[in-house]
Parts: structure tokens; sequence; C-alpha cells
């Protein structure tokens, strides 16, 4: 009887074993299934991307990487995004080097500087028939194949026409800039100062270069300032410079009189014109350069032409119109996946 006892035992436990494995071989089973399908659409989604583009460029860039995102979605196309807190051109030949060696399509970067590494690098994407798009600032010297951008020299003429528009009195103007090196920024002053020329009220005292430094804004413009108190107007040549000014001026005691053209189109810039801070801004179209730059490159890969030189549009905001115009969405850096260099 007991014998009889532990046979059904074992038996009932065997049976239990054998439902046990059968379920989770089963289980096991829809598992790989489903992971093999995952991976078997990843794949294929990948493969769809018709070229590979390779944007470098500071993080600050956020509006002309979401232009090339978008174009993605409509070219089929996959664009990596390099960055750093602000282009070194060293830095970023290497990382275009990277891109050449990696094997990429076409890369979209700016004319930082006038720097023999880039140059070098521009010319080794040319060498491997790899087309580069520059944006923003343009190395017309170098082996790029497209300029994509603002006209940069209209942009300081419209600067300086809107300021002697908006004035009666004698201007001695400052003109603060990121670095002198950069092409756009030359353009920029050449087209604000040559404006001005026309003008005998005006008189251009001192280019302070401030690298887009927190630091070097902090302790240069102050002093400027204070060092030129016949100072009553400035220009300000680029995005970071000009939100950095408006918030100095207004976190510190200083009681200037200032005339101040900025440029671009962020929320800060607009409230230094909404405020009074600014007479007004300069915008460029920093989307549409990004666009633009995967539109071109996918033109260029498939074996189109494409114009050498791309200017985007330009917008004079002021406290006037400042309600109409299109503002720059405000893009979270958590919509986009960035390396960094």
């Amino acid at each position: 009887m007991a014998f009889h006892k532990i046979k059904h035992f074992f038996s009932v436990k065997s049976k239990n074993v054998a439902i046990f494995l059968k379920v989770f071989i089963c289980i096991l089973t829809l598992f790989l299934f489903l992971f093999s399908i995952k991976t078997f659409h990843h794949s294929t989604v990948a493969d769809t991307y018709e070229k590979r583009f390779t944007l470098i460029a500071p993080l600050q860039w956020l509006p002309i990487a979401q232009g090339s995102l978008d174009a993605d979605e409509v070219f089929h196309t996959n664009t990596k995004l390099v960055c750093s807190d602000k282009l070194d051109p060293q830095k970023q030949a290497d990382e275009i080097n990277a891109a050449v060696s990696s094997g990429v399509d076409g890369i979209i970067t700016a004319g930082t500087a006038d720097c023999q590494e880039l140059l070098d690098a521009i010319q080794n994407a040319s060498d491997h028939g790899i087309p580069v798009v520059l944006v923003d600032s343009d190395l017309p010297e170098s082996s790029r194949d497209v300029y994509i951008g603002s006209n940069n020299y209209r942009m300081g003429t419209l600067a300086a026409q809107y300021m002697i528009q908006q004035t009666s009195q004698d201007l001695s103007v400052a003109i603060v800039i990121a670095d002198l090196e950069n092409l756009n920024q030359q353009q920029r002053i050449s087209g604000f100062t040559d404006e001005m020329k026309l003008h005998d009220r005006v008189k251009i005292v001192e280019i302070l270069e401030c690298h887009s430094d927190q630091l070097e804004i902090l302790e240069k413009v102050p002093q400027l300032l204070m060092e030129h108190p016949e100072v009553n107007a400035l220009y300000l040549t680029e995005a970071f410079t000009s939100a950095m000014v408006g918030n100095i001026l207004k976190d510190t005691d200083f009681s200037f009189d200032l005339t101040i053209a900025a440029t671009d189109d962020t929320a800060t810039i607009r409230s230094h014109i909404l405020d009074g801070t600014y007479l007004c801004s300069i915008s460029q179209s920093p989307y549409d350069e990004g666009y633009q730059g995967v539109q071109v490159l996918y033109q260029l890969t498939s074996g189109q032409s494409a114009d050498e030189y791309l200017f985007t549009e330009n917008s004079l905001i002021t406290q006037e119109n400042i309600a109409q115009e299109n503002q720059t969405s405000e893009i979270s850096y958590e919509d986009q996946v960035w390396y960094f260099y």
C-alpha cells in the first residue's frame, strides 16, 4: 500500500514538472519570437536610411539640429548629432576626420575659424568623396561644397540702419563680438561699420572680443563701459553675447543710457527688447539652415547639383513687431540625442 502511494506521488509530481516545462518552453518561445520581431523591425528601419550624415556643432545649435532631424524624416536619412560646449577648430577637425573614417555620406558643420587643421579636415572629406556643407559661418577658401546661412554683411547693415533711423544724437559705438577670426563675425562688423561710415555723427570706439565666454563677458563689458563713458551704443554680433549683456546691465548698478542692437532670436533676447533694454535684434533662420543642410547633402549624394551659396532669411525684431515675428520654438535637449566630443 505504501509502495502504491509513493508511486502515485512521483507520478503526479512528474506530471506537474512536465506541465511546468511545457509552459516554460512556450513562454520562452514566445519571448524569443517577439524579440526576433523587434530586432528585425529595428534592423529593417535602420536599413531604410538612404544616407548617413553627421552634424558637428556646439550644443547651443538646437534649432539647427532640429531642422536636420526633421529633414531626415522627409528624405529617409539619418543625421548623427556631434557636439561640444562650443566649437573648437582643432576638435572640430578631429571629429570631421572621425566622420570620414566612419564612412558617412555627408557632413554639416560651421566654418568657425581659418584654421589649417580644419581646412585639412574638410579637404580630407572632399578627397574621400564626402560632401561638406557649412552653415552659419563660411570658409570659402576651403573645399566645402555649399554654404547655407545668413548674408552676414547684410545683417550688420540692417542693425546699423535701424540704429541710425531710431536715434538723432551722436553715437559712440562699441562692438562686442565672439571671435575676430570667425568670418561671420568679420562680415557683420564690415556691414555695420560700412553703413555707419556714411554718417558723420557716428564713431566706432572699440571692438571687444569675448569668445562667447560668460566670465569674459562679465568682466570685459562693464570694464569697457567704465573706461569709455562716452559709449552710448552697442552692437552685439552673436546670440550668446546678446543674451548675456542684457542680463549684466539688469543685474548691475550701472545707469547707462545705451542704444543696443543685438543678434539672433531667443526668449532671453526678446525679453531684453520687450523691456526696452535693447532697441532691436537681427534674427537668423537656424532651423532652415539645418533642414536645408540635410536636403542639400541628399541632393549632392544623389548625383544632383546645388548652388554654392544658399542665403536664409533675416528679420528685424523690435518692440513694434515682436508679437508678429515667428519666435524660434523652445527645443528641449531631451528631444535630441547628442554625442559629445
